[in-house]
């Protein structure tokens, strides 16, 4: 989403998904100004917004499944991007819920970063890839009973 204040008086609000800057979904205007004059204020600053839209926005897609393992063992928690989009400039983060700030995994300038990594989780979590085809899955390994539970995948585009 995208926001952008017209004079101060007037927020647009510019709702896009989907693979190209040319699918808009939804366009909400709240403003105090004269609506004719609006309408040509949006339609004067819709290509600058299109502008700054990445040509590239992407899904992630989690299959529906649970996954099981042997304690000591690993295994491979499933997320890919939509249209197999290269992830290797972007931001990834395996979290637990309400574990944001300390995740399993963080993928960031094209590198694992284990400053913010819980400690629990240093050295027995990879991403297996292949990160150019948009494959994000998490792979932990040496499974341990605090493992149990639920992983989220989120990818940023920083």
């Amino acid at each position: 989403m995208f926001i952008i204040e017209l004079g101060g008086v007037c927020n647009v609000r510019l709702s896009v998904v989907g693979k190209y800057s040319s699918e808009i979904t939804a366009l909400s205007v709240n403003c105090t100004m004269d609506e004719a004059l609006l309408v040509k204020m949006v339609w004067l600053f819709l290509p600058l917004l299109l502008s700054h839209v990445s040509a590239e926005l992407f899904s992630v897609v989690v299959p529906e499944t649970t996954v099981s393992g042997q304690l000591g063992g690993s295994v491979t928690l499933p997320c890919a991007l939509s249209d197999n989009l290269d992830v290797r400039k972007l931001e990834v983060r395996w979290y637990r819920p309400s574990m944001y700030s300390s995740p399993a995994l963080l993928y960031l300038n094209e590198k694992l970063d284990p400053s913010v990594t819980d400690i629990t989780y240093q050295g027995r979590v990879s991403l297996p890839g292949p990160l150019e085809k948009g494959d994000v899955s998490l792979k932990l390994d040496d499974l341990r009973p605090s493992d149990l539970g639920m992983y989220m995948c989120h990818v940023h585009d920083r």
